[in-house]
């Protein structure tokens, strides 16, 4: 495990502790500290540097450019039910992954593949203890976040999440098993980085997607595609550290949907205006 060092007492801690062994003074973002050492770093130049190279080769360099220039934002996507709970007050915390599993019955699924299970596994192996302050969120550069995990799609505010948000090259999950990542071994380098250099992991992942004939209008579908399952969209999640309230959100758009009639609509459009949340119900 790496280590960081502390900026008060200037001793090395875990990477992973939120608190300095030493001085016991708070310690910055830990998922933003391990994908920003110099390894992440520099493994992921050298696939931003190889993904040019191929755009070159097919003249499609300006486009990555272009591409590259975007500034996609976190948008969380989850059933109308997640948000019930925001009607209630600005100071509500919007939950987590592991804070709803706990609430929850554990059931078998019908399927052959417990996928709470292998989420948790994956949370364990990214994060570790701190797997139950993360919320997952994609980058997308539309009105909409992936579908299957929702008809309710939230944006996050970039001053709010910036500094504790790092990206992840695609579901974390579908991922370890691309990548055959064990129990055991180590996380490929460079495929996570800072919330600022999204769009480098971006160009490195999707510039051969790009085609000296793409266009802007493209570049969202290229970005997010939400397939129709949770287990076949193709994205970059976003890995958010700490608590969340309605204060967290940019804005709010909700698809049509029969299930939104129980959704107290003039209540939560109340408390979205009072703290400067844009709510959209699409027709």
């Amino acid at each position: 495990m790496a280590a960081r060092t502390c900026r008060q007492c200037s001793h090395d801690s875990p990477i992973r502790s939120t608190l300095c062994v030493h001085c016991a003074r708070p310690q910055f973002f830990p998922n933003v500290d391990e994908a920003n050492t110099p390894e992440e770093r520099a493994a992921l130049d050298q696939r931003y540097q190889n993904a040019r190279i191929r755009t070159s080769a097919r003249a499609a360099v300006p486009v990555l450019d272009r591409f590259e220039a975007t500034a996609p934002q976190a948008v969380l996507s989850c059933q109308l039910q997640r948000i019930t709970t925001l009607i209630d007050g600005e100071n509500d915390l919007y939950s987590t992954f592991h804070q709803r599993r706990q609430l929850r019955a554990s059931v078998p699924s019908g399927g052959s593949i417990d996928w709470d299970e292998l989420r948790l596994q994956t949370e364990r192996k990214l994060f570790g203890d701190n797997m139950k302050q993360i919320h997952y969120a994609t980058l997308t550069l539309s009105d909409n976040g992936p579908s299957p995990y929702g008809s309710c799609h939230i944006f996050l505010k970039e001053s709010m999440i910036a500094h504790r948000a790092s990206v992840f090259e695609e579901n974390s999950v579908l991922f370890m098993r691309a990548k055959n990542v064990t129990i055991w071994g180590a996380l490929p380098a460079g495929y996570r980085t800072t919330w600022a250099d999204r769009m480098k992991l971006a160009a490195a992942k999707l510039a051969d997607k790009l085609t000296s004939t793409t266009t802007n209008a493209d570049f969202a579908d290229i970005l997010l595609n939400p397939g129709t399952t949770t287990a076949d969209g193709d994205f970059i999640e976003v890995h958010v550290f700490g608590t969340m309230t309605l204060r967290t959100f940019e804005r709010i758009v909700i698809e049509p949907g029969r299930s939104r009639r129980d959704l107290k609509i003039k209540v939560l459009r109340a408390r979205c205006d009072a703290v400067g949340v844009k709510l959209v119900v699409t027709p």
